[in-house]
């Protein structure tokens, strides 16, 4: 028999980092003006139907099921990353989809950035980057914007404290500004297999219950 759900307390949105909160943050809104059946997430935070908690990278872990007393419901989403992390992700995301009361997503790509489309990048920073489902975005993108400046630099010759700093930056464009560029058509595009599409309606689901 399944648990009562609590009404009172929210579905809780587990997502790796505040950049994955940005994205779905973003691209809910952009998705919600011209399908119903996809929440604005910000929306639902401020009814408090939702909880966002980002929970510092690191992928799925075993502590998570803790929290199922704090929440009606509980959707999480995380990276695929890149074998043989991807293979103990998809092992822990299962585990999890074993709760009766959670519903635990993995990216088919790399990462969330690999859901941008090419021109979205290019009307937020005017760069042009080229990447497959497999990419490290972020990478690429902040590489992209030294050569814009005329820095002719091999990524692997720049300081680890460097290419840190330089990611970090892209990725909170890319899933700001990027985001904000994307459109349903281009999200199409991008994303053939309508994920994104999927998670957003696995949470409508969870808050409907």
């Amino acid at each position: 028999m399944n648990e009562p759900h609590n009404t009172s307390l929210p579905v809780l949105i587990l997502l790796e980092g505040p950049h994955d909160v940005e994205f779905l943050r973003r691209i809910s809104r952009v998705l919600a003006e011209v399908d119903p059946a996809v929440p604005s997430l910000a929306t639902l935070e401020q009814s408090h139907e939702i909880a966002i908690l980002p929970l510092g990278g690191n992928g799925p872990q075993p502590w998570m099921q803790r929290l199922t007393p704090l929440c009606r419901a509980a959707f999480s989403l995380f990276d695929r990353e890149m074998s043989p992390e991807s293979e103990q992700r998809r092992l822990a995301v299962d585990q999890l989809n074993l709760l009766s009361k959670h519903r635990s997503f993995m990216t088919g790509k790399r990462s969330l950035e690999n859901y941008l489309h090419l021109q979205a990048i290019r009307d937020a920073r005017d760069v042009s980057v080229n990447f497959g489902d497999d990419d490290d975005v972020a990478e690429l993108a902040a590489l992209e914007i030294l050569r814009s400046k005329g820095i002719q630099r091999e990524w692997t010759s720049l300081s680890l404290r460097t290419r840190k700093r330089l990611r970090n930056q892209a990725k909170q464009w890319l899933n700001r500004d990027a985001v904000d560029c994307m459109t349903p058509e281009l999200l199409a595009d991008s994303d053939p297999a309508g994920e994104v599409t999927s998670w957003l309606h696995a949470i409508a689901k969870l808050v409907s219950q």
